[in-house]
C-alpha cells in the first residue's frame, strides 16, 4: 500500500521571548565519596529557593538518584543508571536534598556545572475562542475560574475540530509563576507558551494533522540562563514534567512525574500493533554481559526469542535493536515482535537488545564507529551463535535503532551487507556529518549510498513530520534527511519503504514506526 502522504500545517501563537535579564552561572565545587552496599548518601542543596542546578553525576555502578525534602519524602526519582549521567533539578522550596543509594560498592562523582536562578515572562492575548472568553473575564474582573473549571473537565490539551479535517490543539498549564516550556509536542523546538493576563493561565496553540500521535511534557518555570545555546536547551530538563491536567501518561507503570510524559492522540492516529499493553511475553527471556575487547567496556545485552521461535528452524529472523533499555522499556518491543509473529504477519524472531551504557558512551559508538561496526561482527554476533546455537544469514538479520540508532544501523548495513541485510531506520540522525566542512546541503550518508554500487540491502526509514531542524545544523533537519536519502536509494534501485507520521522525535511514534517497519520489510515495498 502506499503511504498517505501528510502535509504539515503549524500556526503557532507569536513566540514569546523571555526576558532578557540573565543571570550568570554560579559554579560549585565538585564532590567525590564511595558508597558501600545499602548505605545512603545525603547531599544537601544550597538553602536557596528557585536555584536551577545543572550538574553530572558519574559512578562505576548503578546508583539510584532521588530528590527528597527534608523529611526524606521523594519528590523525584532519576533513572538508576552507573557511568555519566546529566542532572538537572530545581530547588524550590528550599531544604531539598539529594539521596544516592547503590546496591554494590562504587566511587561517586557530583560535579555541578552551574547554578541560575529563575526569570520572568510576559503576557499575550490567547487566540483560542474557548480561552478568549477566559481572558475577557479576567481582564474585566469577572470570575473566570468557573469557566475554567468547565473548560479543564474536558481533558488537556484542548482539541477542536475544525472545518478543513485538521485539529487546533491547545496546550494549557495552571500555576506557573514565570514561564512555561512545552517539550515534545508539534513542534521542533522548546516552544514557551504564553501567559493569560490576570489569570495563572499558559497556553500555546497549533493547527495539526488529524492523525497525530505524540508525547509531550510541560516544563513551569524554567530557567533562563547566561550560557551556551545547548545549555540554554537543556535547562528545560530541570522541571519538564508529565501535564497534570491530561491522564493519559507515558510510561503507564512509572510514578515519578518527570519520568513521565504525556499522550496526545487524535483520531486518524495510525494502529500501532503489538502496542497494546496487555500482550503477554510467553517467549524465551535471557541476558548477559559483553565484556568487549575491541571497545574497551562491557554493556548489558538482553535477549529474546518469541514463543515460536525453535533453534535452528529455517525462516527465523533476529533483530538486533540499539538503546537496548530504552527499546524494551518505552517501545515494548518484545511484545510487539511476539504479537506481529504470532499473528503471522512476521516469522519467528531472536530479538537482541543491546545496551549503549551511557549517554557519553552511546554518542560516540552510534555515529559512524569502525570499532563498534567491528564489535558487533566479531565479538556480539559468534557470542550469541555459542549462547543461542542459531546462525542467521543477511537477509534474515535485521538493525534497527532511532536517531543516533537509526544513523548507525543504516552506516553499518552500508558497511557490512553481507552480515546485515535488512535495516529500519527511525527518524535517522542523517544531519551527524563528520567531514571537516561538508557542502551545503548534503548528507554524508546519502553521498555514500550514492557514490557506491547498490548493495543488497532491504530499508525502511521514518521520519516525523515535526523533525523539520536540528539545532546548530542550519537547514539539515532529521525529516530533509530522511526524503534525502529515500529519494536516493529509489533512483539506486533499493526497495525501500519510507513513511511520515505526525508527530515528532518520539519513542511514542517510534514503537508504531517498529511495527510497519516489521511488516513492511515482510511485504511488498511502498
Amino acid at each position: 500500500m502506499k503511504a498517505a502522504a501528510i502535509s504539515v500545517m503549524l500556526v503557532c501563537i507569536p513566540l514569546i521571548k523571555p526576558a532578557v535579564v540573565k543571570a550568570m552561572e554560579q559554579h560549585v565545587a565538585p564532590l567525590e565519596f564511595s558508597l558501600q552496599p545499602g548505605q545512603r548518601q545525603v547531599v544537601p542543596l544550597a538553602d536557596t529557593s528557585g536555584q536551577y542546578w545543572h550538574g553530572e553525576l558519574h559512578s562505576d555502578s548503578p546508583v539510584r538518584l532521588q530528590l527528597v525534602d527534608k523529611h526524606h519524602n521523594v519528590l523525584r526519582e532519576f533513572p538508576l543508571q552507573s557511568g555519566r549521567q546529566s542532572l538537572h533539578l530545581v530547588s524550590d522550596p528550599a531544604g531539598q536534598q539529594l539521596l544516592l543509594h547503590s546496591q554494590t560498592a562504587t566511587k561517586v562523582q557530583l560535579t555541578w556545572r552551574a547554578k541560575y536562578p529563575r526569570i520572568d515572562q510576559k503576557s499575550t492575548a490567547p487566540d483560542e475562542p474557548l480561552l478568549q472568553r477566559i481572558a475577557q473575564s479576567a481582564q474585566t474582573g469577572a470570575d473566570w475560574r468557573s469557566a475554567w473549571i468547565g473548560l479543564k473537565q474536558q481533558g488537556m490539551p484542548l482539541k477542536t475540530a475544525l472545518s478543513d479535517g485538521n485539529y487546533r490543539v491547545t496546550f494549557i498549564y495552571q500555576g506557573a509563576k514565570r514561564n512555561v516550556r512545552l517539550l515534545g509536542g508539534p513542534s521542533p523546538d522548546h516552544d514557551w507558551l504564553s501567559p493569560i493576563a490576570g489569570t495563572d493561565l499558559w497556553y500555546r496553540s497549533y493547527i495539526v494533522p488529524a492523525s497525530t500521535r505524540l508525547s509531550y511534557k510541560l516544563a513551569p518555570d524554567v530557567p533562563d540562563i547566561l550560557a551556551p545555546a545547548r545549555a540554554q536547551r537543556v535547562a528545560i530538563l530541570a522541571t519538564a514534567q508529565r501535564d497534570p491536567l491530561n491522564s493519559v501518561v507515558y510510561p503507564a507503570d512509572e510514578t515519578d512525574p518527570y519520568q513521565q510524559s504525556s499522550v496526545l492522540v487524535l483520531p486518524k492516529a495510525p494502529a500501532q500493533p503489538g502496542s497494546d499493553g496487555n500482550i503477554s511475553l510467553k517467549g524465551a527471556v535471557d541476558s548477559f554481559i559483553l565484556s568487549s575487547k575491541l571497545l574497551g567496556n562491557s554493556r548489558t545485552i538482553a535477549v529474546y526469542h518469541s514463543s515460536n521461535f525453535v533453534k535452528g528452524k529455517p525462516g527465523n529472523i533476529r533483530l538486533l535493536a540499539f538503546d537496548g533499555p530504552k527499546y524494551q522499556r518505552h517501545i515494548n518491543t518484545p511484545a510487539i515482535v511476539e504479537y506481529l509473529s504470532q499473528q503471522g504477519l512476521i516469522p519467528p524472531v531472536q530479538l537482541v537488545l543491546i545496551d549503549p551504557i551511557d549517554n557519553e558512551t552511546r554518542a560516540a559508538e552510534l555515529p559512524d564507529n569502525t570499532n563498534f561496526g567491528q564489535m558487533l561482527t566479531d565479538e556480539l554476533l559468534p557470542l550469541l551463535q555459542q549462547k543461542y546455537g542459531s546462525r542467521f544469514a543477511a537477509a534474515d538479520t535485521i538493525l534497527t535503532g532511532s536517531s543516533f540508532g537509526g544513523l548507525a544501523a543504516l552506516q553499518l548495513a552500508w558497511r557490512h551487507p553481507q552480515i546485515f541485510g535488512k535495516v529500519i531506520a527511525k527518524s535517522p540522525s542523517l544531519w551527524w556529518d563528520n567531514r571537516p566542512q561538508p557542502p551545503a546541503g548534503t548528507y554524508l550518508l546519502s553521498e555514500r549510498f550514492l557514490a557506491s554500487e547498490r548493495l543488497p540491502l532491504q530499508v525502511f526509514i521514518s521520519a516525523g513530520i515535526y523533525e523539520s531542524t536540528h539545532g546548530g545544523q542550519g537547514d539539515k533537519g532529521i525529516l530533509d534527511g530522511s526524503r534525502n536519502l529515500k529519494d536516493v536509494l529509489r533512483a539506486k534501485g533499493y526497495q525501500v519503504t519510507y513513511r511520515e507520521y505526525a508527530a515528532g522525535h518520539d519513542y511514542l511514534a517510534w514503537r508504531g514506526a517498529l511495527a510497519d517497519g516489521l511488516i513492511a520489510l515482510y511485504s511488498a515495498a511502498d
